[in-house]
């Protein structure tokens, strides 16, 4: 129950980055983006990661805990 909810919140948080990296959730769009996009970091608590793997982080975490 709390675990399925921990899911839910991290699975959004990754399609909110999605939206918000990409402006689209289109799949084609995304895909023709991503090579883009793979150059671009971010400082995530102190940590030095591309766009993509947060994103991939995020919905790894969801999947993993539902």
């Amino acid at each position: 129950m709390l675990i399925n909810r921990v899911g839910d919140y991290f699975i959004l948080i990754g399609i909110i980055l999605i939206a918000i990296i990409f402006k689209t959730l289109d799949f084609y769009t995304i895909f023709s983006l991503v090579h883009i996009y793979s150059f671009k970091f971010i400082n995530f608590y102190f940590i030095k990661l591309t766009v993509i793997d947060l994103i991939c982080f995020f919905l790894l975490i969801g999947a993993i805990t539902k």
